[in-house]
């Protein structure tokens, strides 16, 4: 079967897609999972972790985000969060049918999104890079941009088909961390 990898690798998550889906619709996101993964989805650019430290892999991350707050449900819009995750749809265009990876480079682009669900996604994204930031080698000068870019996506992606538990904790995601990284910057 192949929910084996997912399964060891994302245990709480796959635990979900198995309650919400039949065992079809289950295997085939395990197989996205592979894929993306594969193509570095769970990667994260310059954030370090401590040795030995457990941690949700990226795309485990994303999903719950985008279930728990985002109120995402359908196979086809988790397909697309977890395809989202890689740098680059042409780095897994083989897997995805040409809708799919319209769908995905809609995520990806900055243009405003045509849907609800798709600006869900690029908040889930923003929300955990924002969560993250703090575990990365940039500097704080460096950071306070980010948040200043991430900040601006988000006013762009607010709207009222998304949910405001989501963009309550993207907001305030973005409030603590810079709070941090000034905190950071004067204690220097």
């Amino acid at each position: 079967m192949t929910l084996t990898r997912f399964r060891r690798e994302c245990p709480g998550i796959s635990a979900t897609i198995d309650r919400m889906f039949e065992e079809e619709v289950a295997e085939r996101i395990a197989l996205d999972y592979e894929a993306v993964s594969d193509a570095g989805g769970n990667k994260e650019a310059q954030i370090f972790r401590e040795e030995g430290v457990s941690f949700n892999p990226r795309v485990a991350r994303i999903l719950s985000i985008v279930i728990q707050d985002g109120g995402l449900t359908g196979a086809r819009e988790l397909r697309v969060a977890m395809y989202a995750t890689v740098s680059s749809v042409e780095r897994v265009s083989h897997a995805l049918s040409d809708e799919l990876a319209g769908e995905v480079r809609s995520v990806l682009c900055a243009q405003d999104a045509s849907s609800d669900w798709i600006r869900v996604i690029r908040l889930s994204l923003v929300l955990d890079r924002v969560r993250h930031l703090h575990m990365t080698n940039v500097d704080d000068s460096e950071k306070l941009v980010v948040l200043d870019e991430v900040g601006a996506q988000a006013l762009r992606d607010c709207g009222a088909g998304v949910p405001e538990r989501l963009v309550s904790k993207v907001s305030r995601a973005i409030q603590l961390q810079r709070q941090r990284v000034i905190g950071d910057m004067v204690s220097k």
